[in-house]
């Protein structure tokens, strides 16, 4: 048993798990994990004993929080909840995609909120050729599960490494925190299909109800909403549930291509690299930002629009394809662009206002906006207003709304614009936590000092990702927060990896170095950044870390030269807030923040810019 030499107050213990629980406003099991892996200071009367009682200081637990933290204390209201436009050396149109493809899940302060975990549903079909079929569907009832404020879903079916089965639920429930595991599987004939779900209590495993629902094959998207429909029922939440079954085709074969370059489009944007045999095509990889994935998508929804020249969605799927040539840096041409607009059009006449057709435009124009500078930031502004008029809550139209309220905020330093951006970003992660999308979220929360969440973010896309985004990011925002030596850490392991990673991770390293005033390793890392770029190499913001090394290391006025440089560059006036709050967490830049002449060279206050001054 741990002894105290204090005698603590009655009123400063917690003498049960419900009570630890209460305190830190997290479920019961969530608090057994932190005590067996993360060391939350929990005692017992007999330490000899795991079923002894057990007790905990609120001090301790306190301490705990600030020391995991380290910089800012892990909330206590609400639930356990999990950058930049520019990143280092990464294509800016590549993050963009990624954003534009994120899910959405509404984010709860307080109350109770249940949760449900969705597995993988698994294909009784022999041959494996129709695995995308039980995808699209799983994926499709984790869409139109959430309810607002009433119920969260957990998407276990992405998980890299989840289970062949989910048999143990119990053992499910406590990793991922839920209430329930919803799992099933399909069966594909001709011409019906058929999938049967259950829906498991995590606690004690007992089935709460199950159910067949068997359609015709062309009708075969009505039955996620008809089985989401139901579990709210079971569950007595209130929701709209809603089939659209006036968008698609009587024809299956036109439907059938739609699904397959729908699930391509997705595992492209999605971070997963996993082999998956595909219906005649054969075997085929679906790689990381691969053109050849993106020409199998196209033929797949050119087919479909072939097939069914009304099919509304297969337009918008060949357009989203369009734009990934320029997203992707595969094509850099306008052309591409336009076509997209044009076949977004088509969709637009079709089937008027869909969710999917106010994604893919708005992501179309921000591209347009920032990589060929068209003037088009009113019709996004309009656009976006409009697709939250109309259909506010579709899954990659709210990722891409807090992608516009993130360069909003660059441009105009509305801090209204920037809680927006974190409003529907954490929308976005709460459905999809393992989207490789989330490090733009992670990037906001870090601009915002959340650098718990942050962090917390970056340990779930870590599961997951293949980019290595979420582990340049984590040293990125252990620099922020001051923790040089973390940072160190892992920048230096960067250092032996791609040549942008490589770069990036010299120019933190040279930072951190000017940082702790270790003015010969930063000058070292300078010679070796100049020594490995190729001419042709552009890293994007090559002088705010330039300026951020000078101003490390005392020399003011080159920094100030420098920063100027960079803050006047025209193509970075767009984003000048968002890198004026880099500017502000960077403690490189202490000594300067406290010159007024800095403050009125650079203009923090927004006069000299024409831009809002922060609240």
């Amino acid at each position: 048993m741990v002894r105290r030499e204090d005698s603590a107050p009655r009123e400063e213990i917690l003498d049960s798990w419900k009570q630890i629980a209460q305190y830190l406003h997290r479920e019961v099991r969530t608090c057994y994990r932190w005590a067996r892996e993360l060391g939350l200071p929990v005692h017992r009367i007999n330490d000899k004993s795991p079923k002894s009682k057990v007790f905990a200081y609120k001090d301790e637990i306190d301490k705990w929080l600030k020391e995991k933290t380290r910089y800012q204390v892990l909330p206590k209201n609400g639930v356990h909840t999990k950058r930049r436009l520019i990143y280092g050396g990464i294509s800016i149109f590549a993050l963009l995609s990624i954003v534009a493809i994120a899910k959405w899940q509404p984010f709860t302060s307080g109350g109770r909120t249940i949760s449900v975990a969705v597995a993988p549903l698994k294909s009784l079909d022999s041959s494996e050729n129709d695995d995308y079929l039980s995808e699209v569907l799983t994926r499709a009832i984790a869409e139109n599960l959430p309810v607002p404020d009433k119920l969260r879903v957990i998407p276990a079916f992405s998980l890299r490494r989840s289970p062949k089965n989910f048999v143990d639920v119990e053992k499910l429930g406590d990793g991922l925190d839920a209430d329930y595991v919803l799992r099933g599987e399909v069966k594909k004939g001709n011409p019906t299909i058929q999938v049967s779900v259950e829906l498991v209590r995590t606690n004690g495993g007992s089935i709460i109800w199950a159910s067949p629902f068997l359609e015709p094959l062309e009708k075969v998207l009505t039955i996620p909403p008809s089985i989401c429909a139901a579990i709210h029922r079971v569950l007595k939440i209130s929701s709209e549930t809603l089939a659209r079954n006036s968008i698609y085709p009587k024809d299956y074969r036109a439907l059938d291509s739609y699904l397959k370059g729908d699930f391509i489009l997705g595992r492209l944007n999605s971070g997963s690299d996993d082999p998956w045999q595909l219906y005649h095509q054969g075997e085929y990889h679906a790689g990381r930002f691969t053109p050849e994935a993106n020409e199998l998508a196209i033929k797949l929804f050119s087919q479909a629009k072939e097939i069914d020249p009304t099919f509304a969605l297969a337009y918008i799927g060949l357009a989203s394809c369009y734009a990934n040539y320029v997203n992707f840096n595969w094509q850099y041409n306008i052309s591409w662009l336009n076509k997209a607009e044009e076949l977004l059009a088509k969709a637009q006449a079709l089937a008027p206002d869909l969710p999917e057709y106010y994604g893919a435009l708005i992501t179309v124009k921000i591209l347009k906006e920032a990589g060929f500078s068209e003037d088009v930031w009113t019709s996004v502004e309009k656009l976006v207003a409009e697709g939250v008029k109309r259909c506010g809550s579709n899954p990659r139209l709210n990722s891409i709304i807090g992608y516009f309220y993130y360069r909003k905020f660059g441009r105009e330093g509305d801090m209204g614009a920037f809680q927006m951006a974190l409003e529907y970003k954490e929308r976005s992660f709460w459905l999809d936590p393992y989207d490789i999308g989330n490090v733009v979220y992670a990037n906001i929360l870090l601009l915002d000092k959340k650098f718990a969440k942050a962090l917390e973010v970056c340990d779930i896309l870590g599961k997951v990702d293949e980019t290595r985004m979420s582990k340049f990011l984590r040293g990125e925002i252990y620099y922020y927060m001051g923790d040089f030596d973390r940072s160190r850490s892992v920048f230096e392991q960067l250092t032996a990896d791609s040549l942008e990673y490589k770069i990036g991770a010299l120019y933190y390293l040279a930072m951190i170095s000017a940082g702790k005033g270790e003015a010969s390793k930063a000058k070292k890392n300078m010679e070796e950044i100049e020594f490995l770029s190729p001419d042709e190499f552009v890293y994007f913001e090559k002088e705010l870390k330039l300026a951020s090394i000078w101003a490390g290391l005392g020399e003011k006025v080159l920094a100030s030269k420098t920063l100027e440089a960079f803050l006047n560059d025209p193509k970075n006036q767009k984003d000048y807030y968002i890198y004026k709050k880099y500017i502000e967490l960077d403690n490189n830049f202490l000594q300067m923040r406290h010159d007024k002449v800095f403050e009125n060279n650079f203009n923090f206050k927004g006069e000299t810019h024409g831009k809002k001054q922060d609240n």
